[in-house]
């Protein structure tokens, strides 16, 4: 790479460098960030895995660029319109985007969830749920479907709310179509901070007295009141893969003052944002495709690899369609 840089800078013509791969020089995404400042041209050796990775990031600068393109203000100031259609997104592109936004903040900077009215909504069945009030359902009425805010929902109207009741498929999704290879850190992070946690709780004769130890993190500050959660934690395994609350991380760390990962606690920390993160645009992502599936039987990117029945069968699992009994605004969280 360092000859490769040392050419770049003696040329004084345009010239035609090739690559035998995007790997091994600097971080691909820095690399391509790099040669598209400049004004030769480049080729690159690929196998299949790696030529989608150069298209993944000839997609994001090519719809960065397009943003820029036709924003009003270039508009305005040259009258020249520039059409561009934004290509999709899809979920290589959304982990390598939050990733790179995480590495790029010079500081890692903890926010919790800032205070938005919530409504809690009662159903025909003795069932209830907290909503936040800008969170749309999809409202059924007549044959018709439309999305409404929880804010304007009366008692009487039948809903389909997007519960999110497949992390599992959510983590395997983004797993398999990771192609940077991100996701093997986060799970190694995953385990080795749950596993942090039960040597603590073996060495220290707790047993089975999961509460002892939940009353010792509550003096450190952790904000959980269930012994069923602290049991996920507890598993390496288990399919919760880092606490919600960075306040919850922190105060682990207080608790059991594990030298590695003490010294591990901002990576691990890192891990947790990025993929919370990915988590939640992912959710947000398979929420919108449950919807447009429900509404209009169309298939988005998450979707496309399932059959129509097996489809269907996670719409009445995650969506099923509810009557609205009582609504009123509450102090409680959104339900999970």
């Amino acid at each position: 790479y360092e000859e490769f840089l040392s050419k770049l800078n003696s040329a004084t013509t345009q010239k035609t460098f090739l690559f035998l791969s995007p790997f091994g020089y600097i971080p691909p995404q820095d690399l391509y960030k790099f040669i598209k400042t400049t004004f030769h041209k480049y080729v690159f050796l690929t196998y299949d895995e790696e030529e989608r990775v150069i298209l993944n990031y000839e997609r994001r600068h090519e719809n960065i660029l397009g943003v820029e393109l036709n924003s009003e203000d270039r508009t305005s100031l040259t009258g020249i319109a520039f059409p561009y259609e934004e290509q999709p997104e899809d979920v290589s592109d959304l982990i390598d985007r939050i990733y790179d936004k995480e590495n790029c903040q010079g500081s890692i900077y903890f926010f919790e969830d800032a205070s938005v009215v919530n409504y809690q909504i009662d159903f025909e069945g003795d069932e209830s749920l907290v909503l936040a009030a800008n969170k749309s359902v999809l409202h059924e009425k007549n044959g018709q479907k439309r999305r409404i805010k929880v804010s304007n929902l009366i008692p009487g109207d039948r809903i389909r709310v997007y519960s999110n009741l497949s992390k599992d498929l959510l983590f395997d999704t983004a797993r398999n179509q990771d192609l940077s290879s991100r996701f093997s850190e986060i799970e190694e992070h995953s385990k080795f901070w749950k596993e942090c946690l039960y040597d603590y709780f073996n060495k220290n004769g707790f047993e089975h007295l999961e509460q002892e130890l939940l009353k010792e993190m509550q003096s450190n500050g952790i904000s959980i009141k269930s012994t069923a959660t602290l049991k996920n934690w507890l598993n390496p395994e288990s399919s919760v893969k880092f606490p919600h609350k960075q306040r919850d991380l922190l105060a682990i760390n207080r608790t059991i003052k594990n030298k590695a990962l003490e010294e591990k606690i901002s990576e691990v920390s890192k891990s947790r944002s990025i993929y919370n993160g990915i988590m939640i645009a992912l959710g947000r992502d398979l929420s919108d495709e449950v919807m447009e599936f429900i509404m209009n039987r169309n298939k988005g990117n998450i979707l496309s690899s399932f059959s129509e029945l097996e489809i269907q069968s996670f719409v009445n699992t995650s969506a099923p369609l509810k009557k609205v009994h009582k609504i009123k605004i509450t102090e409680e969280d959104e339900s999970e």
